[in-house]
C-alpha cells in the first residue's frame, strides 16, 4: 500500500553516473572517513536531467544517503552542506513535497530490489540498493521495515473499506473488513521477532543508528544545519527531525481508521510532525481516514458481539504491536545507553511508547 507500485529504481541514468558510483563506494568511503572529500570533488547533480517521478525518488534516496553520511561519519560533525548536494537535495525534495532530510521514505520504501521479481516483497528475496555502512545488520534493519510494509498492505487496503461499512451501517461486511485488517496484523506480529536474527542491538546502535541522525533536539547540532546556496533558506539554519519508523504512516492509518485516540502529549504533537516526513499521498491517506465515519461509535451503538469482538481484536493486535515495538526500543536503544534515552527523531521515547500502549488497550470495547 505504500511501497512503491513498481520496485525502486535501483539506479538513474548514465548521466548521474559519477555520483551512484560514488553511492556503490559509500560504505567504503565511510570506514575510510572520505565521504567529505568524495562529495567536494563531484561535479553538479543535473537535476534537470531528471524525467520520471521514479527518477526524483531515486535522486533523493541518493542525495539523503550522501548528505547523512557527509554529515556524521567523520569527525568534527559538520554544521553546513555544500551547495553542490543542498541545492539539488532541496530542488528534488521540493518537487516530491517533502523536507530534504533522510526520511523513512528513503530509508526503506525506495531502495530495495528484489532477487527473483515473481516472488513476494519479503526478507529472503530482497537486497539493499544503497548502503551507508554496508553491514549485513543495516540490511536486515531496514528489509525488515520493507517486509513490514509489504505485510501491511491487504489491512491498509480495507480500511476504507472498514469505514465504508461502517456509514452503510453493514455489521456483516464490516466484521469481514476487520479480519482482513487483523489477519495483516497477525502476519505483522509474527514478523517483528525476526528483527533479532540479523540485526544486533550493539551493532544497531552503534553503527547502523548514527546514520540516521538528523539536526532538530541533537546536541550535536544545537542550532541546525546551514544548507549553502538554497536561496530560500537564506543562510539560516534550519532543524529537521532524523529519520525514524515513527514517519511510516502504518500505524497512523489503524488508529485512524479504528478511533485509536491518544492524550495531547509531547509524543502526539511529534507524531503528528512526523506526518510531514511522509510523502504526500501517504499524508492524505492518513487524513482522509481521519476524516471519515466513526467505525467505533457504529459498533457501540449495534451491540453485536461478534462484531464487538471482531473491531476489539483489532485493537488488541494493536496494542500487542506497540508492546513489541517497545521491547525492541528498550533492547536496540534504551538498553545500550541508559543516559540517552532520545530516539533518532530527537524524542523521550521510552515513557510515550508505554503510554500510547495503554491508550491503545482502553480503545477496547469489551
Amino acid at each position: 500500500m505504500f511501497l512503491p507500485s513498481e520496485d525502486p529504481l535501483p539506479r538513474l541514468t548514465a548521466i548521474f553516473e559519477e555520483w551512484e558510483s560514488l553511492v556503490d563506494e559509500l560504505p567504503a568511503l565511510t570506514a575510510a572517513q572520505r565521504v567529505r572529500r568524495a562529495v567536494d570533488a563531484l561535479p553538479p547533480f543535473p537535476t534537470s536531467a531528471l524525467a520520471s517521478e521514479r527518477e526524483f525518488v531515486r535522486a533523493k534516496v541518493l542525495l539523503a544517503h550522501l548528505a547523512n553520511c557527509y554529515v556524521w561519519t567523520e569527525p568534527p560533525v559538520v554544521d553546513r552542506l555544500p551547495a553542490q548536494l543542498a541545492v539539488p537535495w532541496h530542488a528534488v525534495s521540493r518537487h516530491l513535497g517533502m523536507p530534504p532530510m533522510l526520511t523513512y521514505s528513503d530509508w526503506a520504501l525506495h531502495k530495495w530490489r528484489r532477487f527473483d521479481a515473481a516472488a513476494p516483497i519479503t526478507v529472503g528475496n530482497l537486497a539493499l540498493t544503497l548502503s551507508c555502512g554496508g553491514s549485513m545488520d543495516e540490511a536486515w534493519f531496514v528489509l525488515m521495515h520493507v517486509n513490514i510494509e509489504a505485510l501491511a498492505a491487504p489491512g491498509l487496503a480495507a480500511l476504507p473499506r472498514v469505514q465504508s461499512a461502517a456509514a452503510r451501517e453493514d455489521a456483516a461486511l464490516l466484521a469481514g473488513e476487520l479480519d482482513v485488517l487483523a489477519t495483516s496484523l497477525d502476519a505483522i506480529l509474527v514478523m517483528l521477532p525476526r528483527m533479532y536474527e540479523r540485526c544486533d542491538p550493539y551493532v544497531y546502535y552503534h553503527r547502523v543508528r548514527p546514520f540516521m541522525f538528523g539536526w532538530r533536539n541533537n546536541p550535536a547540532l544545537p542550532a541546525g544545519m546551514i544548507y549553502e546556496g538554497v536561496a530560500e533558506y537564506g543562510g539560516r539554519p534550519m532543524q529537521f527531525y532524523g529519520e525514524t519508523g515513527a514517519q511510516s504512516t502504518v500505524i497512523p492509518s489503524i488508529d485512524a481508521a479504528l478511533c485509536i485516540s491518544h492524550a495531547h502529549d509531547e509524543m502526539r504533537e511529534y507524531l503528528r510532525a512526523m506526518l510531514n516526513y511522509a510523502p504526500p499521498a501517504h499524508r492524505a491517506f492518513v487524513e482522509s481516514l481521519e476524516h471519515g465515519p466513526s467505525v467505533r461509535s457504529f459498533v457501540q451503538r449495534r451491540t453485536n458481539a461478534e462484531l464487538t469482538e471482531a473491531y476489539d481484536g483489532c485493537i488488541e493486535r494493536v496494542e500487542r504491536f506497540r508492546a513489541f515495538h517497545l521491547q525492541l526500543a528498550a533492547d536496540y536503544i534504551f538498553k545500550q545507553n541508559r543516559d540517552a534515552a532520545l530516539g533518532t527523531g530527537g524524542t523521550s521515547f521510552m515513557t510515550y511508547l508505554g503510554k500510547h500502549r495503554g491508550e491503545t488497550a482502553a480503545a477496547r470495547l469489551s
